[in-house]
């Protein structure tokens, strides 16, 4: 019997899998003799598991954002991640369809969750995901403005400059005023001593 396993990428990630549901995770390389071993074993698991733990595939050599917030240096490394408890842990038994459903159904309470620093659905992890995103979403800004709006590379390129250069003069400015009005403050203190 097998079931669905869902693709996962650096950009559907946090849609598909914080939605308060649990996910059992393969992080896998299309080369990797021991994923492919893995692959139908992965998709009984999901029909075992079908109806109460998702169950998902991320490949490590396309998604390097997700390979960055799970820590994976090796392939494949499986994780079931509880986005309800904002916890992820590590599934290192063997890779067999009982003990993998057992972990994903109750046995995953015995591990103990992974630090909030390669937790990818923990605070750290999601602002850490907007920050590696960053460069791609503004790549497809670029794209999107220059292919779909028709606008030239050079106005925005321009326009890519002049924002970031203008929210740090605002911020400079509101700096200076906080420090100016803070100093005034003291002064004026001083010398009513």
């Amino acid at each position: 019997m097998s079931g669905e396993v869902i693709e996962l990428t650096d950009l559907t990630f946090d849609k598909r899998v914080t939605g308060g549901e649990v996910w059992f995770i393969d992080v896998y390389a299309p080369w990797c003799i021991h994923c492919r071993e893995l692959e139908p074993i992965w998709e009984t698991v999901a029909g075992e598991l079908k109806g109460l733990v998702n169950v998902g595939k991320v490949d490590g050599t396309k998604e390097k954002v997700l390979m960055r917030r799970f820590a994976a240096d090796s392939f494949p490394q499986l994780y079931l991640v509880d986005s309800r408890e904002r916890s992820t842990r590590q599934y290192s038994g063997i890779r067999a369809v009982e003990q993998m459903v057992e972990f994903a159904r109750r046995g995953y309470k015995d591990v103990e969750p992974l630090p909030f620093y390669v937790n990818p659905v923990s605070t750290f992890g999601r602002a850490a995901a907007a920050m590696l995103l960053l460069p791609a979403r503004v790549h497809a800004l670029f794209l999107y403005l220059h292919e779909e709006k028709h606008y030239g590379t050079l106005p925005l390129l321009a326009g890519g400059l002049a924002v970031p250069l203008l929210a740090g003069l605002l911020l400079i400015c509101a700096m200076d005023t906080f420090a100016q009005s803070r100093l005034r403050a003291i002064h004026v203190h001083q010398h009513m001593q």
